[in-house]
Formats: C-alpha cells, structure tokens, sequence
C-alpha cells in the first residue's frame, strides 16, 4: 500500500500556512482522524487531491498540471532556492527545502562559541555545576533557554528558573534537546529565514526521531533527534559542517552519519533529506505500515508547527 506524502506549505514570505497530502483514497480518513486529534495542525488547511467529499477536514483540489486553489491560488513544489519564493505571484504556496536557503539577518553578538561549547558539556555528560559556570559566562543565553523552555512548554506547570531547575526538571535528555533547538533561535535576528530554518530543522530531527521511537532504525531516539538537529548547522552559522562539529564529543557512527552519510543513520539522514523535496527514496525499513508512517508524519509535523506557534524566537 502507498505512504502518505505530508508537506507543509509556505507562502512567498516564507510562512507556513497550509498542509500538502499526497494521500491515497483509503488512507484519507485515518489523515482527518489525526488531523482533528493533534491541536497544532487542526487549524492549517490542509490540502489534498480528490479528497473525500464528506471529510471536511481536508479540502479538495483540481489537478490540471498544477494544483490550484480557488481564486488564482496554486500550490506547486520546487521550493528549493530563495529566489524562487520570491518569483511565486501573490497567493501561491509551495511545499519543499527551500528554507536551507532563505535569506539570514545576523546578530550584532552571535552566540555560536558559547552555544557550542555548553552542548559540547551537555553531550559529553559533564556535571551540573560544569553546566552552571559555562551559563554564567553567558547570562543571555540563560534567559533565552528559560524563555525558549517556558513558551514551548515540558508537559509540567512548574515553571523553569534556572539552569540548575531546568537541569532537575528536564533532565539531561531534554536539556541537550533546547540546546539544540536554541542553536537556532538565538544565533539569528527574528527574520523569516531563521523561523523557517528551525522549523525544517526540528522537522527533519523529529522525523528521525520518531523513525527510531517505532524501531525503525537501531539506534537511540536521542542520537536520531541530534542528527536532525546537527545537520543543518553549517545552513545556520555559514561553516562547514566538519569545522563546527570538531569541538563536539560526538561518537564516530553520529559523526560520519553527518559527514558522509554513512551507516544506518546516514543513510536515514538521506531519505529525511528526500523526503523534504517529495523525492523517491527508500524507507528506513521494510516493515512500516501505512497506519504506523502516518501517526510518525502526522507526530513530527504536530511538534514543529508547535514551536513555530509557541513564540519560539522570542528574543532575550
């Protein structure tokens, strides 16, 4: 049976504004099931080809070449360069990578060295009071975690004070994980090209980490999420990929994975990366089911729109 295609769609300044399903018939129901179940998504329009007349949920669209949505709106794909958003007339959406090109403001005070250096201590497993003094070093770091940690939400009304609080409520696991996500939100000014730079990040980190959750890959759910998440760095700071993750204790798997794309992970790395484009690539494994792929497609879109929404590019 075929797998559901789910894309988010974008606007020519860059937002995202709708959902693209390439979905069989059969699966359609299951899609507006999920749909209505995940809070983040319900309200995007969510466009699909021949859909159902009595699903409401999803909106019909006339395929003539082009998809077009009512009056003069069309959805195309080949989003993959900037210049071409900015060639799309008023009212079209797209679906693809173009974010790894979208144009970044940089900050008068980029926080890459210190950013690095405090996931370097979180990733090589050094003690609290190691993380304690790094922050200290950089106290707007520590307000932007907290704000980031506090706006996007740790399923727990106590709210985060302070790195030794976050660290005992999160844990060490959920710590590197705002770490991450912070790499993003806080090294550029709050432009459209960094919202939709974190966004493909933490899609792509989600995805693969849900492919591991469901045991799709044999790996840990942690290192797939790392691997998302490191993948598009040298896309955020403008280095190579290789200069930035010299000063990371990474293990050697996680390491040629990014690099080379090699071994399981890397090669996972790569159908993310396809799938980005709607490109033909191979599955992580053999045995997912239609059910399975689109409860993971429908998980990891959920959770990058949340941060999107969730004023994640709140600045300190």
């Amino acid at each position: 049976m075929a797998l559901i295609h789910l894309h988010p769609l974008w606007d020519p300044a860059g937002q995202w504004q709708a959902l693209f399903a390439l979905c069989p018939r059969e699966q359609q129901p299951w899609l507006a099931e999920q749909l209505a179940d995940t809070p983040a998504l319900h309200e995007l329009p969510c466009y699909v080809p021949g859909a159902l007349p009595d699903l409401p949920q999803l909106q019909n669209l006339q395929l003539q070449g082009k998809l077009w949505l009512g009056e003069g709106v069309r959805i195309t794909g080949g989003y993959s360069t900037a210049t071409f958003l900015q060639t799309l007339p008023a009212g079209s959406l797209c679906y693809g990578n173009g974010y790894l090109h979208a144009q970044h403001t940089l900050q008068g005070h980029p926080s890459q060295p210190a950013l690095m250096h405090i996931l370097s201590l979180v990733v090589d497993d050094a003690d609290t009071r190691q993380l304690e003094e790094a922050f200290a070093h950089a106290p707007s770091l520590t307000v932007s975690l907290l704000k980031l940690v506090n706006s996007v939400g740790i399923g727990s009304r106590v709210e985060v004070t302070s790195i030794r609080h976050a660290i005992t409520v999160l844990g060490r696991r959920q710590l590197q994980r705002w770490l991450q996500l912070l790499l993003y939100a806080e090294q550029f000014a709050d432009s459209e090209g960094n919202r939709a730079l974190m966004t493909g990040a933490a899609l792509r980190a989600k995805r693969l980490e849900q492919w591991a959750e469901r045991s799709w890959l044999n790996h840990p759910a942690d290192s797939a999420f790392l691997i998302g998440m490191l993948s598009l760095l040298d896309r955020l700071f403008g280095v190579p990929l290789q200069e930035l993750l010299a000063g990371l204790p990474l293990p050697p798997a996680l390491r040629d994975a990014l690099l080379a794309h090699e071994g399981e992970l890397g090669r996972a790395l790569l159908a993310a990366e396809a799938l980005e484009t709607a490109s033909s690539t191979e599955l992580p494994a053999s045995s997912i089911t239609p059910r399975a792929w689109l409860e993971s497609e429908v998980a990891a879109l959920g959770w990058a729109r949340q941060l999107q929404t969730q004023g994640h590019t709140q600045r300190a």
